[in-house]
């Protein structure tokens, strides 16, 4: 739970974590976090949040072409050089 984690740590930096909008559609962001607590015991989160669902679908397309790749140069019978 990230709210766990950030009570425990008093931050958090560079989180990936699934978030969902408004219209119900989820997005990759990256979370930076801070916890602040007032002299009145309240506590306040201060932060960010990076919309980097493009970032992770460039890198499942990248890995998904290196295993491509990858079973094509497995399955040719003599390598070519």
């Amino acid at each position: 739970d990230v709210v766990a984690r950030l009570k425990k740590s008093k931050a958090l930096k560079r989180e990936e974590i699934l978030f969902k909008r408004k219209n119900g559609k989820t997005f990759w962001g990256e979370l930076n976090v801070n916890l602040l607590e007032q002299d009145n015991n309240k506590l306040y989160f201060v932060g960010t949040i990076r919309d980097i669902t493009s970032e992770k679908q460039v890198a499942a397309d990248l890995s998904d072409s290196r295993n491509l790749l990858n079973k094509i140069i497995n399955t040719v019978a003599a390598p070519i050089f």
